[in-house]
């Protein structure tokens, strides 16, 4: 994934100058992901006892990482009044151009006075207003490493001297439940994400970018296995 990198001092966060020419352009971009894990894959177990038999079935990633779009499009006012924005970016917390009038301010120490010092604000995005171009930064380029327990199934067999007098060679009730827990620090609804990047040449779906992705569902199936 390439991007900016924040810079981060007490109170702010600003694009950093990665070049030192005192410019933020192209050339300050710099590798800030990667989506391919480094392992991945499942385990489970299962065990019976009596007549009663379950199954776990995990699986696991490790080392990726996932740009979350929907940070960055939750993060900015841009070409709406209204926009639906994270609690995080609450008026008292976010860098602003306006005023308590809603008027632009373009006087630098005007804008020092009223986003500094006592009045500093923990997120800055230069793109909130106009035009706005979004670049990926290494704000929202998360940990996408998760464990989920991804199949429990629960089942009962009755004893053969029963199912024998009701002419059956086996009858087995069971419950199976899907996406049933996850561990992961993703922010997101689903770290297991693959959507398409808005305006990108191309359409399809691209690993690790989370833009307006439906979460995985917990959904679960009851069952009877019966055998003559």
């Amino acid at each position: 994934m390439l991007g900016g990198k924040i810079g981060v001092r007490p109170g702010t966060a600003k694009y950093k100058d990665l070049n030192g020419d005192h410019v933020i352009d192209d050339n300050d971009r710099t590798i800030i992901g990667h989506y391919a894990p480094k392992f991945l894959g499942g385990f489970g177990f299962n065990s019976s006892f009596y007549g009663f038999d379950a199954t776990l079935l995990f699986n696991y990633v490790y080392g990726n990482n996932i740009y979350n779009a929907n940070r960055i499009a939750s993060s900015q006012q841009y070409r709406t009044t209204n926009p639906n924005m994270l609690a995080y970016m609450n008026e008292s917390n976010r860098y602003s151009y306006l005023d308590a009038n809603g008027n632009i301010v373009t006087d630098l120490a005007t804008l020092a006075q009223m986003n500094e010092g006592a009045n500093a604000k923990q997120y800055w995005s230069p793109w909130s207003f106009g035009n706005a171009v979004v670049v990926p930064a290494s704000w929202a380029i998360e940990d996408g490493s998760y464990l989920r327990l991804q199949n429990v199934t629960l089942g009962y067999t009755l004893p053969k001297k029963i199912t024998q007098k009701i002419k059956m060679e086996q009858f087995r009730l069971y419950c199976t439940l899907n996406n049933v827990w996850i561990l992961t620090n993703y922010s997101g609804y689903d770290p297991d994400v693959s959507t398409p990047i808005r305006g990108s040449s191309t359409s399809g779906l691209t690993p690790g970018v989370d833009y307006s992705s439906y979460p995985k569902s917990f959904s679960w199936t009851f069952g009877i296995n019966v055998t003559f």
